[in-house]
């Protein structure tokens, strides 16, 4: 059975890349923007804005996917492997700035620059800004992970252990660029610092393909009597901390805020686009 999830991190890395490239020659052939644009000229003259606009709400949507089901995975991750599970403010803090960093992406491309250039920057800001601060979390919210600890490492051997501290440096590292470029781009104004976090932006998330899809190997299993009935105690609460309890419906919560304001803000767009012209 082929593993879904492994899908969201590829779709919303290559829905971004074909969002920005597409939008982006568009607008040059047609001469509507210099020739090192920023990002968001590219969306500020039909018909590359209705690309910028409806692909970059799709990037919201996955990756405010991919951040729940991050989220999910280290929370059941951390419950597994008997490790001190994360405190109540920490985990909402780390997802609901996730979240809202999806959701400035969405109302970004909902308004292009053209049209109210003070909103569409403060969203773009709000964007790098949450992103950066999620990245820092969610590294250290790895790394604090039992996976990471000595005793994880001789249970998963030499090679896995390295192999997790090489994701963990790979994403440190373009945190890292992220922020570099974004306050470069701040200081200085320039696209190509723009595009170095943009890049950067996505290549942090680029370890999640593998973990995803190694996810596979411990999801579609054939499951025991004792591991059924570990999962009726699991369903029951009675092996799970009682924050676990109390939050278990946080995530569903803040999700559908903000899958219904980027459902809206697509609504928006979809019903700006021009009609057929009457003959």
């Amino acid at each position: 059975m082929a593993n879904l999830l492994v899908v969201l991190p590829i779709a919303t890395l290559v829905l971004a890349l074909v969002t920005i490239s597409v939008s982006c020659s568009l607008a040059l052939g047609l001469r509507h923007v210099p020739t090192m644009p920023q990002i968001s000229m590219c969306g500020m003259y039909p018909p590359e804005k209705y690309v910028f606009t409806l692909g970059m709400t799709g990037v919201a949507f996955l990756l405010a996917s991919l951040l729940l089901v991050n989220h999910t995975r280290t929370e059941l991750l951390l419950v597994k492997t008997g490790s001190q599970p994360l405190s109540v403010v920490y985990s909402g803090a780390q997802l609901g700035v996730g979240l809202s960093a999806a959701l400035s992406l969405a109302l970004m491309a909902t308004v292009p620059v053209i049209e109210n250039q003070f909103v569409h920057v403060l969203f773009a800001i709000a964007f790098f800004g949450l992103l950066i601060i999620f990245q820092l979390l969610n590294v250290s919210t790895r790394l604090r992970s039992s996976c990471f600890s000595p005793s994880a490492a001789s249970r998963q051997g030499v090679s896995r252990a390295w192999t997790s501290s090489a994701k963990e440096a790979w994403m440190v590292v373009w945190m890292v660029a992220t922020a570099a470029g974004f306050v470069l781009w701040q200081s200085t104004g320039s696209a190509v610092p723009q595009y170095v976090a943009v890049a950067s932006a996505m290549l942090h998330f680029f370890p999640y393909i593998f973990e995803l899809s190694d996810s596979t190997l411990r999801v579609d299993v054939r499951v025991t009597q004792e591991e059924d009935e570990e999962a009726r105690c699991l369903r029951d609460g009675e092996r799970v901390p009682d924050r676990h309890l109390r939050v278990r419906g946080l995530p569903v919560v803040v999700a559908a805020v903000v899958v219904a304001v980027i459902c809206l803000g697509l609504a928006y767009t979809v019903s700006r686009l021009p009609g057929p012209k009457k003959a």
